[in-house]
């Protein structure tokens, strides 16, 4: 009887840590969409010049920068799978739902690539921001917008760090 119970709440919890990981998923296909893959992106490689002006004395060839400006997609997803947490904290499943519907239309993406909108894209998107899940957005704005930017300034920091390391690693540094 007690193995039984067992195998019932271990089924209970897989159950809910694959919805989680659903749940994650759809948290990074809307981040995949919303632009953030292509800042985080841009990110990485702001870290190379900081590097560079640190380290000009050392006499660091071309060649092993171009090689520590490696692993960009695997930086970046981790930086996005930590940005899950924070989306988490302030929207439901179905926020995030429509939230990625909104992004995969053409005004959206018009939207945040700063593109010129015709006026029915511009309806679409007034008419996005005044739905309740636009509502939602506006009101965590500022308290996501800080979270988010908290996890970028640590990813940043641990990002340069481990390409520090390497560098060390290469005998660049001593």
């Amino acid at each position: 009887m007690k193995s039984f119970f067992l195998t019932i709440i271990l089924l209970i919890c897989f159950n809910a840590t694959a919805q989680i990981d659903d749940f994650q998923k759809e948290i990074i296909d809307l981040l995949n969409i919303n632009g953030t893959r292509v800042n985080y992106g841009v990110a990485y490689y702001e870290v190379f010049p900081l590097l560079k002006r640190n380290f000009k004395d050392k006499d660091i060839p071309e060649e092993a920068w171009t090689q520590l400006e490696e692993g960009e997609e695997k930086q970046v997803d981790k930086a996005i799978a930590q940005l899950t947490f924070a989306y988490r904290k302030y929207f439901s499943r179905e926020d995030i739902q429509a939230m990625t519907e909104f992004y995969m239309t053409d005004a959206a993406q018009k939207f945040i690539s700063d593109e010129t909108l015709t006026a029915e894209e511009d309806k679409q998107i007034d008419d996005f921001l005044s739905s309740d899940v636009g509502k939602k957005m506006k009101k965590n704005q500022k308290e996501l917008n800080g979270d988010l930017s908290k996890m970028k300034d640590e990813w940043s920091r641990e990002l340069f760090g481990a390409k520090m390391k390497e560098l060390i690693k290469s005998g660049y540094l001593n």
